[in-house]
């Protein structure tokens, strides 16, 4: 088997990058023949880089990354987010790699803040995309200066972006000089293994003869009589872990070699030589395990506030654990995941929520610095522990790092967590503000995923809460949501009511950025309606007004502020004939927007552009401006802005002449929009269609069209779009 290993590590040295992975049952060796090629590797010049999954880990995304990013960069738990940084850089520059395109992107995946401010105002799916970019080429590159394994463990267990990650650097492989190994249990087959370059090792279950080899390499010492070895053989069947630690078994416990007292089950041995430890060795495995598979010397310390010999000692000459070194820092690992699962089972429950208290101290106290980088463990720690006021902090700051990371999944799940936790809280107004604030935190990954419905629940409820605490800054914040959500579902009435009370809260308490996020939707609202001079004056104001800096930091529904608030001017003024005002705005709300490389902002930019030409009578001009903002969305995902995009488009074909493209655009904008269950538009685009269908002479068609498109306008009162209909229809 090493000697396969061997073969795939000298083509990967050739730039031939190889692929394996590793399947078989829990214990049937997978780790040992990893640990056994690692032993021969040390005349080689290779880098071997390892990351794990544990099997809490697939909701945290990038986790077996985040492990061998740190261990290529030399970072370790203690370092501070200025040591982080440079040791990123210098790794970068070792590599030759162009700092400002790589840097940024690894420092926000490791949640260490980046002084440019270069991926703050990005959207998610383009940071996203660059940190992947950021990953291979620190793989690719670095394999140039020597060969690369890279080893991933329990992939069965891996987070999806981190799936997603692998799937992606394996393509890359060919002409890499990188051997990249994964392993996991049957069920579970990784998408990496569909590549030409890429062999999975199937391990069976030992024969007899490989069997008894082992028993007897682990007790040398122990002439075993033919009837116990045939009954560890028996019991095994063929797993080398199982072996082993029956084997131990009867060297430790003589007594037993009668087999009858011994567990049938892998699990059940492991328990048994657990119990027979000394107390405090026992103690220390036990304390250990709730940490995890791996555990820094320094935290092992301080959670055990005892000298750890000669008990680790033990541990390690029993073989439980070993030690090895991560980034020049010592570490106690498990030999196997099952003995980390059976140590932590054989605890009471009450003991087990304890010690996951005492870690959350443990790590608070000794990585008091580092908080964020440690959020993840001491969110499962404390809700482990039943420390539910930390629970929700600590889900809040893990959801906060995977919504940075583009996981939006993840991160919702990690906020409806901190929900449920939020929920045992007893009734305090700190513990309402938390509730509030998870509430409000789940805004902009739902609205990403396009649940509008649960967020408008979500807030109803903040609400209620804010309003029990009379805490202003909160009610704010949930009224101006709401006023967006409103908005969304064209109920202008409500939404021109819940802005005004934010902004209205905003000016009480001095909070600017809540006025003009606010004073955004205002605007926009106020366009719908038909109130163009009023939209202009609100939104000229955060374009040229003393806010144009708080509108360029600050975020909406489609992305940057000040792309959407110039997108908007656009059809403001185009309604009231000031074309070349409006093309100007038009003009800046590209450039930003294509600066900024957002999918979100550049597909709303392009529509809005295009439909002041549209307006204008300029069609063949805006069918380029068109086509973009469908590519755009269909590219970037950007499906609520889709419709739009076909609907500029399609409007603009007819009056070109492309009377069956711009249809068929037409119809498929109002399709999507009705698909999305929301009416913001939609008698706009029922309009277009009609005025699609009267132009190909369909006027039957044109008029059903007509007929919808003024009753939707006149029932959502969007008096201008009422006032086009009632053109078109006459």
């Amino acid at each position: 088997m090493k000697s396969a290993f061997s073969a795939k590590l000298e083509r990967a040295e050739q730039g031939q990058g190889q692929v394996v992975g590793i399947v078989g049952e829990p214990g049937v060796g997978k780790s040992r023949l990893l640990y056994e090629f690692r032993q021969g590797l040390t005349d080689r010049r290779v880098t071997y880089l390892e990351g794990r999954c544990p099997s809490y880990g697939a909701s945290i995304p990038y986790l077996p990354i985040l492990d061998i990013v740190r261990s290529s960069c030399g970072i370790t738990d203690v370092d501070s987010p200025e040591t982080i940084a440079d040791k990123v850089r210098v790794t970068v520059e070792e590599v030759r790699l162009d700092p400002q395109g790589t840097v940024p992107y690894l420092l926000n995946l490791l949640g260490t803040k980046d002084e440019s401010g270069t991926v703050e105002r990005l959207a998610p799916d383009v940071i996203r995309a660059r940190t992947l970019e950021a990953l291979r080429q620190l793989a690719v590159k670095g394999s140039q200066h020597r060969p690369i394994i890279l080893v991933v463990e329990d992939t069965h267990w891996i987070d999806r972006p981190s799936e997603q990650y692998f799937d992606s650097l394996t393509e890359n492989l060919p002409g890499a000089m990188i051997l990249f190994v994964s392993t996991y249990r049957p069920g579970y087959r990784p998408p990496w293994l569909d590549r030409s370059y890429a062999t999975q090792i199937a391990l069976r279950p030992l024969s007899p003869y490989e069997s008894e080899s082992i028993v007897h390499t682990v007790a040398p010492e122990k002439r075993l009589s033919d009837a116990v070895a045939r009954l560890i053989l028996d019991r095994a069947d063929g797993n080398p872990f199982f072996l082993e630690e029956l084997a131990r078994t009867v060297v430790e416990q003589p007594e037993t070699v009668s087999m009858l007292m011994v567990p049938e089950t892998v699990q059940g041995v492991l328990m048994g030589r657990i119990d027979r430890l000394p107390d405090e060795a026992k103690q220390l495995l036990q304390a250990t395990s709730v940490v995890g598979r791996e555990v820094p010397r320094e935290l092992l310390e301080a959670l055990w506030e005892q000298a750890l010999e000669p008990h680790v000692s033990e541990l390690i000459r029993r073989e439980f654990l070993y030690q090895h070194s991560r980034s020049g820092s010592p570490v106690f690992v498990f030999k196997h995941a099952l003995t980390q699962e059976v140590a932590y089972d054989s605890l009471l429950s009450d003991h087990r929520r304890r010690l996951h208290a005492h870690v959350v101290d443990v790590i608070e106290r000794l990585y008091a610095g580092q908080l964020t980088q440690h959020a993840e463990e001491l969110a499962r720690h404390a809700v482990q522990g039943q420390l539910w006021d930390k629970a929700v902090d600590h889900l809040r700051a893990a959801a906060a790092k995977a919504h940075a990371r583009c996981a939006l999944q993840e991160s919702i799940e990690l906020l409806e967590q901190a929900l449920q936790c939020a929920s045992r809280l007893p009734e305090s107004v700190d513990n309402a503000r938390r509730a509030i604030d998870v509430r409000i935190g789940l805004h902009m990954p739902l609205y990403l995923m396009g649940q509008v419905s649960r967020l408008v629940e979500l807030h109803r409820e903040a609400e209620r809460m804010a309003r029990d605490i009379g805490d202003q800054p909160r009610l704010g914040w949930v009224a101006c949501r709401m006023g967006q959500y409103s908005f969304i579902r064209a109920e202008y009435v409500q939404a021109l009511a819940q802005c005004e009370q934010a902004i209205q809260i905003a000016a009480a308490i001095g909070d600017l950025q809540l006025r003009t996020v606010a004073t955004f939707t205002l605007g926009a609202v106020n366009e719908a309606l038909g109130n163009h001079n009023v939209a202009v004056e609100l939104l000229k104001g955060l374009v040229e007004g003393p806010d144009v800096g708080l509108a360029r930091q600050a975020q909406g529904s489609i992305g940057s502020l000040y792309v959407a608030s110039c997108a908007w001017l656009v059809a403001c003024l185009a309604e009231l004939g000031l074309y070349e005002e409006a093309f100007r705005y038009g003009d800046a709300a590209v450039l930003e927007a294509d600066a900024l490389e957002q999918p979100s902002p550049q597909a709303f930019a392009y529509t809005q552009r295009a439909f002041g030409l549209n307006h204008k009578g300029e069609f063949a001009s805006a069918l380029s401006l068109c086509e973009r903002a469908v590519r755009v969305c269909e590219k970037g995902n950007v499906y609520l802005l889709l419709s739009a995009a076909y609907a500029a488009w399609g409007w603009a074909l007819v009056w070109a002449g492309f009377s069956a493209d711009g249809l068929s655009h037409l119809e498929r904008s109002v399709t999507i929009l009705e698909g999305l269950g929301q009416k913001l538009y939609l008698p706009r685009f029922y309009s277009w269609w009609a005025e699609g269908l009267f132009l190909a002479r369909r006027v039957g068609e044109a008029r059903g069209a007509a007929e919808k498109a003024l009753t939707l306008a006149t029932e959502l009162g969007e008096r201008s779009n009422e006032a086009h209909i009632l053109r078109l229809s006459g």
